[in-house]
């Protein structure tokens, strides 16, 4: 979310983020699928790493997550208190730095102070990042992000109040800083979520992913999702 980057947002961000950008110009969520699921206990996926784009000065992130309500930069700020848990494929530089490529890190964001993140580790274009987020306490998660083939990895356990309850999960594409179509993957690559796993009240839960509408309009240079099934999902750049 305005999340991973670190970033608090203010109410200029909402409004700046939605007018007068050109097909090139984002900042936000661009494409993702979202759903309330309740008592959410675990959400497990793997994902792709993109190619790597062209030209560089923006910043990518690609995730699951979950959120205890659901807002989505860059909309206005909510009134109330907000959180989101995400491991985070990340390209360019965020709070948690720039490793000049790809790379993974888990993260615990309000749009506070309060933000967590762990080490930025970098991975190759071609390789399969697995997301793990699982509850291990009353409000405590479990949150770690690997890469499948090398081994490397990057989590962190957090424990907040505001962690009782994560009701919404989502697969997302967040950008910010894009002003060139060439600072994304080539036009028409995928990135594909695949093995998307859900429990709830600690039991195997069939996703019902429903395509989110709240991000920046017109998505970044026509950035769409692509629900093929419950266990997998498609960003199309």
């Amino acid at each position: 979310a305005a999340s991973p980057a670190g970033r608090t947002a203010s109410a200029s961000d909402g409004a700046a983020s939605t007018t007068g950008f050109d097909d090139a110009d984002g900042s936000g969520w661009q494409a993702y699928t979202k759903e309330n699921a309740g008592a959410v206990t675990a959400l497990l996926g793997q994902w792709t790493v993109p190619a790597v784009p062209k030209q560089q000065a923006q910043t990518l992130f690609l995730f699951t997550g979950l959120q205890n309500i659901d807002w989505v930069p860059p909309q206005q700020p909510p009134s109330g208190a907000f959180d989101i848990i995400q491991p985070v494929l990340q390209y360019g530089n965020s709070a948690a730095g720039d490793v000049g490529q790809w790379g993974i890190a888990s993260w615990y964001v309000t749009l506070t102070s309060d933000v967590v993140y762990s080490q930025l580790k970098a991975v190759e274009a071609g390789a399969t990042i697995f997301g793990n987020m699982t509850r291990v306490g009353a409000d405590s998660w479990f949150i770690n992000a690997v890469d499948t083939g090398s081994g490397v990895a990057s989590g962190t356990t957090v424990s907040r109040a505001l962690l009782k309850t994560q009701p919404w999960i989502y697969v997302t594409l967040e950008v910010y800083d894009v002003d060139d179509c060439e600072q994304f993957p080539p036009k028409g690559s995928t990135c594909a979520f695949t093995d998307l796993k859900l429990a709830v009240a600690g039991k195997a839960t069939t996703p019902a992913w429903a395509v989110g509408d709240s991000g920046q309009k017109p998505a970044t240079c026509g950035a769409t999702v692509n629900i093929k099934s419950p266990s997998e999902v498609d960003i199309v750049f």
